[in-house]
């Protein structure tokens, strides 16, 4: 294929995650700028409507093996492509809005939709490559589906964490609802790996308790912000989840242990010496 029909090929999912994104960009200002709910509305039905627009499209143009006959059993289920296609998405869409709530005027929500836009090109070109057949192309770009919970769980944390702040009392709340999002989105994780046994479950429950240990530690004498905080929590999230993986995997070993606790000493090490 050449490079510029590459390009063509790419300009209508290119087009429709500008689209979304600058469409959430709108809503941040309309409710928490300008406190016109009836307008972020409008937006976000919007929003949704642009989404189910470019699903609708793929739909209609998806090869006759893709059979979408809600038999969970067969080789396409269903109920995980919903999930993973529709509703992670606007569990995105609004852990967006209530990190936008806090950071409306911060540079880092530049940062957040810019990435935003990147995630959701990946999705689009997923879901097309889904629709259209091609196994290779949707391997490739399946990784999109934890982005999406990443981004998820940096965006929850922030608001977690600033609540926390300007609820000092509800602080155990807080981290109870870190273990509960962490354990969700590692619970989801396994979904997608086909590992969702018993013992999986607590090494998940086992990483959440830990999330919520160290946002308590960080809360302590808070002397870090809720930004660092969310940077913070999220690599040693990745990184817990990644021994996860070592473990169900069976390629976990001492080295990769000491490897992974380093890593996370040091992120914990940097975000205090940073504040």
């Amino acid at each position: 294929m050449s490079l510029i029909k590459k390009i063509s090929n790419n300009l209508k999912p290119a087009f429709y995650s500008l689209s979304l994104t600058l469409g959430i960009f709108i809503a941040l200002q309309e409710i928490h700028e300008n406190k016109n709910y009836t307008r972020f509305i409008i937006f976000s039905l919007l929003i949704l409507f642009i989404y189910l627009a470019e699903l609708y499209s793929h739909w209609k143009s998806k090869k006759t093996k893709i059979e979408l006959n809600m038999d969970f059993g067969d080789e396409v289920n269903e109920l995980s492509q919903t999930f993973h296609k529709i509703i992670m998405p606007a569990g995105l869409y609004l852990s967006i809005i209530g990190f936008g709530f806090y950071n409306i005027r911060s540079s880092s929500i530049f940062i957040v939709l810019c990435i935003v836009f990147i995630t959701f090109f990946i999705l689009f070109l997923n879901i097309r490559a889904f629709f259209e057949a091609k196994t290779r192309v949707e391997d490739k770009t399946h990784y999109v589906y934890d982005l999406i919970k990443f981004i998820i769980f940096y965006c929850l944390i922030d608001v977690f964490s600033n609540a926390s702040n300007n609820f000092p009392a509800n602080i155990s709340l807080y981290a109870v609802c870190v273990v509960g999002v962490t354990l969700t989105l590692i619970t989801l994780m396994l979904w997608r790996l086909e590992k969702v046994y018993l013992y999986s479950l607590l090494y998940g429950f086992i990483v959440s308790l830990f999330m919520g240990i160290v946002f308590l530690l960080y809360h302590a004498e808070r002397v870090v912000n809720s930004l660092q905080i969310s940077l913070g929590l999220l690599v040693v999230f990745y990184l817990t989840s990644a021994v996860i993986h070592h473990l169900l995997m069976k390629t976990f070993t001492k080295g990769v242990l000491f490897e992974y606790l380093l890593i996370i000493a040091i992120v914990i090490g940097i975000t205090y010496g940073i504040a």
